[in-house]
């Protein structure tokens, strides 16, 4: 029986909350007491499943999603964790993930915890622990949530902030906690987003043609990726460009940062918007005679035009 147990296949999946712990040892511990219990258990280990630096609240994590993947093609009898707060600190999905592993009749093996069984007073007892595991997190952003509208109203921009900006310390030294990180023009991105606004005030360019061309001259979002038109729309809203911090309920005129653009500028912008071809614009994939400016009689609505 034991030589037959030893064939059958585990993973063990391992997870810290944030970037700064998964550059620490607790991986590697996690990952150590894990594969020490699958060996007392008579298992062998397929994979480690590493979701280091993501959330246990989020639900579509790789490892999580892999873990599915191997129960349903039968790859695995067994998942070893830390603890259940390792899968997630989410009560739904993790009563989710737990019915599934229960209905393929899957054990879950935790190091630190007790494992749960398919009965009625262990699933109380896991959705118990489940609870607290979420409310733990909730705490956490509760706290997190009081700290970043105190830093808004003390005119700091609390988190990563719109094309344009980078997040720096400040260097002041006698500044409070709250003033500690700062944000500053983006060298290269701050000149394109004064650019950016100047040519839109001339109320000859549309979100789309600005779109690509700032695009094609280096503005990208903070991944990367190129402006689509509705961003350069929210661009061209947002407040913090002028100086001001909008955070929540908060709305601070008076923010410490930089502005890219004076508030003349802005307002001509905000004018535009709402002015310029009505309010729509008519890019589209295919050009019409008259698209945008026949109206119908009765309603009061543009004519549309399709192609048959």
């Amino acid at each position: 029986m034991q030589n037959i147990k030893k064939q059958e296949s585990c993973v063990v999946y391992i997870r810290v909350s944030t970037e700064d712990q998964k550059d620490g040892l607790s991986l590697d511990v996690q990952t150590k007491l894990c594969k020490k219990r699958a060996a007392d258990e008579g298992y062998n280990v397929l994979e480690v499943l590493d979701d280091g630096g993501l959330s246990g609240f989020k639900a579509n994590r790789d490892g999580i999603t892999r873990i599915k993947d191997l129960i349903e093609q039968k790859k695995i009898v067994a998942i070893v964790a830390l603890s259940s707060d390792r899968l997630f600190r989410n009560v739904r999905e993790h009563i989710a993930l737990r019915d599934l592993i229960f209905a393929k009749n899957i054990r879950i093996i935790y190091t630190h915890q007790a494992s749960p069984e398919n009965n009625a007073a262990s699933i109380m007892q896991d959705t118990m622990l489940a609870s607290v595991n979420q409310y733990y997190r909730d705490q956490i952003s509760d706290k997190v949530k009081v700290t970043l509208y105190a830093k808004a109203e003390e005119g700091y921009f609390p988190s990563v902030p719109s094309p344009g900006y980078i997040n720096a310390d400040n260097p002041d030294p006698n500044v409070s906690r709250l003033g500690r990180k700062i944000i500053i023009p983006d060298p290269i991105a701050a000149p394109l987003i004064t650019e950016l606004f100047r040519l839109y005030a001339t109320g000859t360019y549309s979100v789309y043609d600005l779109a690509d061309q700032m695009s094609e001259r280096g503005l990208r979002s903070h991944k990367g990726f190129k402006l689509s038109p509705s961003r350069v729309y929210d661009l061209l809203r947002n407040r913090i460009y002028i100086g001001e911090v909008h955070w929540g309920k908060v709305e601070n005129k008076n923010g410490k940062h930089e502005p890219l653009i004076d508030e003349a500028t802005f307002e001509e912008v905000q004018h535009v918007l709402d002015t310029h071809n009505r309010k729509a614009c008519r890019r589209r994939k295919y050009e019409w005679l008259l698209s945008g400016f026949v109206y119908c009689a009765n309603h009061h609505k543009r004519y549309v035009a399709e192609w048959h």
